[in-house]
């Protein structure tokens, strides 16, 4: 899938999970142009799944960069507050 950083999604696909998620990826840029037209400097966010010179490659000659980390690098940090990932916490108690 592919998102705005909203979280909107302006992609998809399903695929064969025995498919790379590479080539889906570069597949739905190629399938759909309109994704990447008029729009330079767009930034591919993805998990350490997605890292390779090779794919960081292809997505270079569409004008797009990854910030797709490599494993070693990919430790667990802070997320930041605007991050989906945040869980959200309530201060709340439950009566027993």
């Amino acid at each position: 899938m592919i998102a705005t950083p909203a979280g909107l999604p302006v992609a998809f696909a399903l695929a064969n999970p025995k498919i790379d998620e590479r080539e889906v990826a570069i597949d739905l840029f190629d399938t759909d142009p309109t994704l990447l037209a008029g729009r330079t400097g767009q930034v591919l966010m993805a998990d350490k799944g997605y890292a390779s010179a090779e794919f960081e490659a292809r997505l270079a000659e569409r004008g797009v960069k990854s910030s797709a980390l490599p494993a070693a690098t990919n430790a667990p940090g802070p997320v930041p507050l605007n991050s989906r990932r945040c869980a959200r916490s309530s201060n709340r108690s439950t009566p027993p």
